[in-house]
């Protein structure tokens, strides 16, 4: 099955619109679409001002709300936040990758801008202000 132009963002908008009616935040998530299937990859999160939580039950409805779709079969997805071990196991929820390192980074520079001398501003030049 080939999918034309028109075809594809059909699909996208579909998908679209599913992801929304369950508030997912969209500008987190990257659509790909291809003869049969769809691939979502990026961080699953939800919309703020949603009060559920996001969970594998949720996500399993989600994907398959998607099947549904005439002319896409498979869903994929691949979230840096949430995980499934195989197909057909639960979705669960994953700390993101390198979070840990940026946060010790982040922690490092409080340390040291809390540990640096004040600087005397009083005797700044205020033309450069202007």
């Amino acid at each position: 099955m080939t999918l034309t132009g028109a075809d594809r963002l059909e699909l996208n908008r579909k998908v679209r619109a599913i992801l929304v009616r369950h508030w997912i935040d969209l500008g987190r998530i990257s659509i790909m679409v291809s003869p049969g299937a769809v691939r979502l990859r990026g961080s699953l999160c939800r919309l703020p001002g949603c009060e559920t939580p996001l969970s594998s039950q949720i996500i399993e409805a989600m994907f398959r709300d998607i099947r549904m779709v005439q002319g896409i079969s498979r869903v994929n997805g691949e979230f840096d936040n949430w995980k499934q071990d195989a197909p057909g196991c639960l979705w669960r929820q994953v700390e993101k990758e390198g979070l840990g390192k940026k946060a010790a980074k982040e922690k490092d520079l409080t340390h040291i801008s809390e540990s640096a001398t004040p600087i005397d501003v009083s005797d700044i030049d205020s033309s450069y202000l202007s």
